[in-house]
């Protein structure tokens, strides 16, 4: 039982500290359906079902997992077609995903762009609402 916010995914993060893999569960991208797509996290479920049953390490399975998060992020930067990226939102927070995210997103063409002076998570809100504000300013003069 988490006993604060975060709690679990601070415990996946720190279970795949010096994990070197590529390995990846599935993580499929439904494109059939208009926007928005569908991640499809099914098969990543039963995989990580599947390991744990038979004993798979702690740390494998959070390094699969995290990495099968970077590859879905890749597959939606592909189908949009966008070329700079926006890795942002409390996940963010966590470095193995952001720069396991970045590197693929680099190594395909794609331009990630990363929190530098404004935290990824909450503490990004207001800024956020701040700059709406004043472009709604400027956009609807």
């Amino acid at each position: 039982m988490n006993e604060y916010e975060g709690q679990a995914a601070m415990l996946l993060e720190y279970a795949v500290a010096g994990v070197e893999t590529d390995d990846s569960y599935h993580l499929l991208l439904d494109r059939s359906a208009e926007k928005p797509w569908i991640l499809d996290w099914e098969p990543l479920i039963s995989d990580i079902i599947k390991d744990i049953s038979i004993g798979e390490k702690i740390s494998m399975i959070s390094a699969r997992f995290h990495n099968a998060l970077a590859r879905g992020i890749l597959s939606v930067a592909e189908s949009a077609g966008e070329e700079k990226v926006v890795l942002s939102g409390g996940c963010f927070q966590n470095v193995y995903l952001a720069e396991r995210t970045a590197s693929l997103l680099r190594k395909s063409g794609f331009k990630p762009v990363l929190h530098w002076r404004i935290p990824p998570n909450d503490g990004g809100i207001a800024p956020g609402q701040i700059f709406a504000a004043v472009n709604n300013l400027y956009t609807n003069k």
